[in-house]
């Protein structure tokens, strides 16, 4: 399947048995969307993401380091935000990220 055909139909990842599984795989779709600069795309398979698997600070890691990779820093910051709220707790790799954007984000002004 060639990529452009891949972004015509946004695959989901669905929490039907393991919920492990399926944030990891929705987790590798939202890394490889970013991998080509899809953030759309990235965004609708994390927004698509049933609420079991957003439990999953895999899910948010990887829709973080998107944005951030991505030199959308403001919008990764507002996720992190919002992660906070819904009550997930950042690990080794979130905090990182987050003092990453606000880097980049104090180096603009």
């Amino acid at each position: 399947m060639l990529l452009g055909q891949a972004t015509r139909t946004r695959p989901q990842a669905h929490c039907r048995h393991r919920t492990s599984d399926s944030a990891f795989l929705a987790a590798l779709l939202v890394s490889v969307y970013a991998r080509f600069e899809l953030l759309g795309d990235a965004r609708i398979v994390f927004d698509e993401t049933p609420a079991e698997c957003k439990s999953n600070l895999l899910m948010w890691n990887s829709i973080l380091r998107a944005y951030t990779s991505n030199g959308c820093n403001e919008e990764a910051l507002e996720l992190y935000v919002e992660m906070r709220k819904v009550g997930v707790l950042g690990d080794r790799f979130t905090f990182p990220l987050v003092m990453r954007g606000c880097a980049e984000m104090s180096s603009s002004i």
